[in-house]
C-alpha cells in the first residue's frame, strides 16, 4: 500500500542543499522506497539522494507530494509527516550571500590617477599585475556529439565502469595526499568523491541512455551536465548554482577516462607571469594552471563558496568573483592589476596608477618590517608582566605558517573540518596523523587542540543531528558526545597517542556543568587505561575546557576538579551572557566585547581561575582587536590567541604597555554605566599614554622623488601609519584632501603645508617632505619643493593644530629659514634645526 503526504513547499529558496540533506537523513532510516514527486514540473526525486532532491527544483510554494511505500512505510510516514507540519520550515537556513551590488571608494590618489577598472567582489587578498591570461568556456571535443552508441546495455555498462574508476582515481589522489592532509584540494576531492558515488549521478545518465540504442556515453554525459546546469543554475542562492560546476567537472573526467583526453579541450599551460580571467574555473582546470606563473584569479561568476576559490585562497593568490564582463573587459590588455584588498579589476594602467601601487607595496614592506622585530620576542609589559600570544588554526597544515608568523602556541585548532563534507567520520589514524603534524610544527610549543563542535552552525549528515529551533543552544559538541561516543573516543585515542610528539592541550567546547566535564574527565581516563592495556605508545596530556556559557563562569571552583585549564571563547560566552545573537545585525549595538557587564563578568573568571590555580587563556575576535588590548593586559590573562596575521602586531603593543594601568584601566572600565563610556575610557587611555614627540626623524622625508600632490599626500599619510601614529592611512589621506578641496594650502616661497584635524591621529605630528624637483601643487600656482604635514588629533581641538599652523607660517617668511631647509644635508640635521627654530 502507497502512502502519500502532499504538501506545499515553505521555503523561500526552495529545496535547496541544507533541507535535502535533512529529509535525505529522515528517509535514509527507514526501508522504504521514498520519492518526492514536484506537481508544477513533474520531476520525481528519490529522496535518497540529495542531489536528485535538489534537481526537481521545488521553489516557493511548489505542491509537491511524498509516496512511500515498503516494510516500514508507515514509519517512514510518520516521521515524515511530522517533520514536513512542524519543522521543514525552519531548516531553509540563509547560505552565504555575496552582495552583487558592489559600492567601492577608492583612496584619493588612485581616484586621481583615472584607473580604468572594474569592480568585484574580493575573496582573497594581495595585488597582482601580469598578462591577463583570458580562458573561454569549458567545452567537449565536437566529435563528442557524433559519437554512435553501442547498444544500451554495454553503453550503461561502460558508464558504470567508468564511475567506478573515477571513485577510484580520486580516492587515490586523496591516499597520495594523506590520510592526515586537511588540504583545500582534499576537501575538493572528498566533495567530488561524494558527488560520484551519488546514485542519481548514474541513474540521470543511465536514463539518458535508455533513450535509444544510438545514445552514446558522451552524449549522455553531456546530456546529464546540461540538465544539472539548467535546474542547478535556476537555483536562487549562489551556493547551489556553483554544485553545477562541480558536476560540469565530474563530467569532464568521465569523459577523459572513457574516450581519453582529447575528448575535452586542454587547459591552457602558463609559461609566464599571469592572472586568468574566466567565466567559470573548474577545480580541476585550476590545480592543472596553479603553479609558480599563476599570479591571481578573476571569475565573472559570483560565488565565493566554490570549491575553485577554496583551491585559490589556499593558493595565497588573490582573487576576485562577480567580475562582470571581465573577459571581454581584459581582451587586447598587454597587462592587468588584480587589486584585492580594494577589489577592483584595472587593465593597462598608466604611469601615475603604477605609482599608486607601488607606493601600496612600498608601505607594505615598511609595515611588516615595523613588526619583524618583535615576531619572535615573548612580549612582556613594560613592568614585566608576560603574556602568550598564540594562532587560532583549522587545519593541520595552518601550524607551520602560524608559528613562522611568530605565534607562541596554538592557542586554538578548531578540528570540525577534519569531520565536515565527507560521508563518514574520520579514523583514529587519519586524526592521529594530522594531530602528528601540528605537534610537530609546533616544536615542543603548546598546542590547544578543541574537540569536535558539531551541531549549531556547522551540521555534519553522519551525526543526523537534525533540525533544533535553536541549534546554538541546542544539541551540539559535548552535548552530543554520549549519544556519539564511538566518535568521540575515536577522537581521544589519536589526540592522545599523538600526544607523544610535543605539548598537547587537549580542550572540550560547551561545558555547562560539573556533570558534563566530570563525564569527559572519566572518558578520558577510560581511554588512557585502554591504551596502557593494550601497550600503545601514548602521553597523558593536559585536558581542560573552553568557559563559553555562563553558567560554566560561574562554576570555575567547582569545575577545577576535574579541568587542568581553561579558555574563555570570547564570541560565544559574550552572546550567550548578552542574550544576543552576534550575526543579528538589528542587535549589533546590544551585542559588545565593550560591555561593562562582559567586563566584569571576564574580571571575575579571571579571578576565580586564579584562585583554583588553573592557567586561563583567551580566543576570539576581542583578542585581536587592539583597541582591547590594554584591557585584556590588565585583566591578567595568561595568553590571548588569535588570527596568526594579527600576531607581530599584538606583541609590539604588548611591550609598549604598562600592567599597572592596564589593570587600573579594569577598574575604571567596571565602574561604567554603558558601552559609550567603556569606549571613552579606552580611547582617553590610548590617547593618554607617552605620547611620541611632534616631530622626530622618522617624520622627515629628504630627497624624494614625487611626481604631484596627490603622490606628496600619499607618502606623508602612509608615511605616518609606519611611524605608528594615525589608525589607518586612507582616513588620513581623505582628511587631508578635504582641507585641499576648500582651499590650497600652497603658501608660497615653494613651501605647502597640508593640514587634517581627526580622531584617526593618535599622536600630533609635524611631517616634512623634501623633494628633488618642484611640483605643481595646484593649477598656475608656483611650484613646491618642500611639504609640511600637519596631523593633529581632534580631541586636541583647533588652539593646538594653529599653533603649530602659525609658528610654521611665520617662519617661512624668513629667506635663511627656507635656506636651511634646502641646503641641510640630510634627516638627522633637519630635525635638530627644526627642534631648536619651532621649540619643539
Amino acid at each position: 500500500m502507497n502512502l502519500e503526504i502532499l504538501f506545499e513547499c515553505p521555503l523561500p529558496n526552495g529545496i535547496h542543499a541544507r533541507p535535502a540533506s535533512v529529509l535525505a537523513e529522515i528517509c535514509q532510516g527507514f526501508n522504504a522506497e521514498i520519492y518526492l514527486d514536484n506537481l508544477r514540473n513533474g520531476e520525481r526525486a528519490s529522496m535518497a539522494s540529495v542531489l536528485a532532491m535538489i534537481s526537481a527544483d521545488v521553489l516557493l510554494d511548489d505542491r509537491c507530494r511524498i509516496a512511500i511505500a515498503g516494510e516500514e512505510a508507515h514509519g517512514a510516514f510518520e516521521k515524515l509527516s511530522h517533520f514536513i507540519q512542524h519543522d521543514f520550515q525552519h531548516c531553509d537556513e540563509a547560505l552565504p550571500e555575496l552582495q552583487q551590488e558592489v559600492a567601492i571608494k577608492l583612496p584619493r590618489s588612485l581616484t586621481l590617477t583615472k584607473p580604468d577598472y572594474i569592480a568585484a567582489v574580493s575573496v582573497s587578498q594581495g595585488v597582482a599585475t601580469a598578462k591577463p591570461m583570458v580562458l573561454g568556456q569549458h567545452r567537449f571535443s565536437p566529435e563528442m556529439k557524433q559519437i554512435q552508441g553501442q547498444g544500451v546495455a554495454l553503453e550503461s555498462q561502460r558508464i558504470q565502469d567508468g564511475l567506478r574508476a573515477l571513485g577510484q582515481l580520486l580516492s587515490d589522489e586523496l591516499n597520495a595526499l594523506g590520510l592526515g592532509s586537511q588540504s583545500t584540494q582534499t576537501q575538493v576531492l572528498n566533495a567530488h568523491l561524494a558527488i560520484v558515488k551519488d546514485p542519481e549521478l548514474a541513474q540521470r545518465i543511465i536514463g539518458y541512455l535508455a533513450r535509444g540504442a544510438e545514445v552514446s556515453c558522451a552524449q549522455a554525459i553531456m546530456s546529464t551536465i546540461d540538465y544539472f546546469n539548467e535546474r542547478l543554475g535556476r537555483a536562487e542562492n549562489v551556493y547551489l548554482q556553483e554544485r553545477a560546476l562541480d558536476i560540469q567537472d565530474i563530467g569532464s573526467q568521465l569523459m577523459r577516462l572513457l574516450y581519453g583526453d582529447e575528448a575535452v579541450s586542454q587547459v591552457v599551460c602558463l609559461n609566464e607571469a599571469s592572472i586568468v580571467i574566466t567565466a567559470t574555473l573548474t577545480p580541476s582546470a585550476f590545480i592543472a594552471l596553479s603553479g609558480p606563473h599563476l599570479l591571481g584569479l578573476v571569475l565573472e561568476s559570483g560565488g565565493h563558496t566554490s570549491h575553485t576559490v577554496l583551491l585559490a585562497r589556499a593558493a595565497g593568490i588573490p582573487v576576485l568573483v562577480g567580475a562582470d564582463k571581465a573577459v571581454d573587459f581584459c581582451r587586447g590588455s598587454d597587462s592587468v592589476t588584480l587589486d584585492g584588498n580594494l577589489g577592483i579589476l584595472l587593465r593597462n594602467i598608466q604611469q601615475s596608477t603604477q605609482g599608486f601601487y607601488q607606493l601600496e607595496q612600498k608601505k607594505a614592506v615598511a609595515l611588516a618590517s615595523c613588526y619583524q622585530p618583535f615576531k619572535h620576542i615573548n612580549a612582556s609589559t613594560l613592568d614585566g608582566l608576560g603574556i602568550e600570544i598564540a594562532a587560532n588554526i583549522a587545519l593541520s597544515p595552518e601550524a607551520k605558517g602560524a608559528f613562522l608568523q611568530g605565534a607562541d602556541a596554538i592557542g586554538l585548532f578548531r578540528t570540525e573540518m577534519l569531520f565536515m563534507d565527507r560521508d563518514s567520520a574520520p579514523s583514529e589514524q587519519e586524526q592521529y596523523l594530522c594531530y602528528q603534524e601540528a605537534l610537530q610544527a609546533a616544536n615542543g610549543s603548546a598546542v590547544i587542540i578543541r574537540t569536535f563542535d558539531v551541531g549549531g552552525d556547522k551540521p555534519i549528515s553522519y551525526f543526523n543531528i537534525g533540525d533544533e529551533d535553536n541549534p546554538f543552544l541546542g544539541y551540539r559538541a559535548v552535548r552530543t558526545y554520549p549519544e556519539f561516543l564511538a566518535y568521540f573516543t575515536t577522537q581521544l585515542r589519536a589526540l592522545v597517542r599523538a600526544a607523544v610528539f610535543g605539548n598537547l592541550r587537549i580542550m572540550i567546547p560547551m561545558i555547562a556543568s560539573v556533570e558534563e566535564m566530570r563525564w569527559v574527565r572519566e572518558q578520558f581516563d577510560e581511554v588512557i587505561a585502554q591504551l596502557q592495556q593494550d601497550n600503545i605508545e601514548h602521553a597523558k596530556p593536559e585536558l581542560g575546557m573552553m568557559l563559553e556559557i555562563p553558567s560554566a563562569a560561574f562554576m570555575i571552583d567547582s569545575l577545577a576538579q576535574y579541568a587542568d585549564f581553561f579558555s574563555i571563547g570570547s564570541n560565544d560566552l559574550a552572546q550567550y551572557f548578552l542574550a544576543c545573537d552576534r550575526g543579528n545585525k538589528r542587535l549589533s549595538a546590544l551585542y559588545s566585547n565593550y560591555h561593562p557587564g562582559f567586563i566584569r563578568l571576564l574580571s571575575q573568571v579571571v579571578d576565580d581561575a586564579k584562585t583554583a590555580g588553573r592557567w586561563l587563556g583567551l580566543c576570539g575576535e576581542m583578542a585581536a582587536d587592539n583597541q582591547l588590548l590594554p584591557l585584556l593586559v590588565g585583566l591578567g590573562l595568561d595568553e590571548i590567541s588569535m588570527a596568526a596575521p594579527g600576531i607581530a602586531k599584538a606583541k609590539a603593543n604588548v611591550v609598549s604597555l604598562d600592567h599597572r594601568a592596564c589593570h587600573a584601566l579594569v577598574k575604571r572600565v567596571m565602574a561604567c554605566p554603558d558601552i559609550e563610556s567603556v569606549k571613552a575610557q579606552l580611547a582617553e587611555f590610548h590617547h593618554s599614554g607617552v605620547s611620541k614627540p611632534v616631530l622626530e626623524r622618522g617624520l622627515i622625508l629628504t630627497d624624494c622623488d614625487v611626481s604631484c600632490r596627490a603622490e606628496a599626500i600619499k607618502i606623508l599619510a602612509d608615511n605616518l601609519l609606519v611611524q605608528g601614529r594615525v589608525r589607518s592611512s586612507d582616513a588620513i589621506e581623505e582628511a587631508l584632501w578635504q582641507r585641499e578641496d576648500m582651499f590650497s594650502t600652497g603658501l608660497g616661497f615653494g613651501i605647502a603645508i597640508p593640514h587634517c584635524k581627526t580622531d584617526d591621529v593618535m599622536h600630533n605630528s609635524i611631517s616634512l617632505l623634501r623633494l628633488q624637483a618642484p611640483i605643481e601643487w595646484e593649477e598656475g600656482g608656483e611650484p613646491v619643493d618642500i611639504v609640511f604635514m600637519l596631523a593633529v588629533k581632534n580631541s586636541d581641538g583647533g588652539d593646538v593644530h594653529m599653533k603649530y599652523f602659525s609658528k610654521l607660517a611665520r617662519k617661512i617668511v624668513h629667506e635663511s629659514f627656507r635656506h636651511e631647509l634646502r641646503t641641510c644635508p640630510d634627516d638627522a640635521s633637519l630635525l635638530t634645526y627644526l627642534s631648536k627654530v619651532l621649540e619643539l
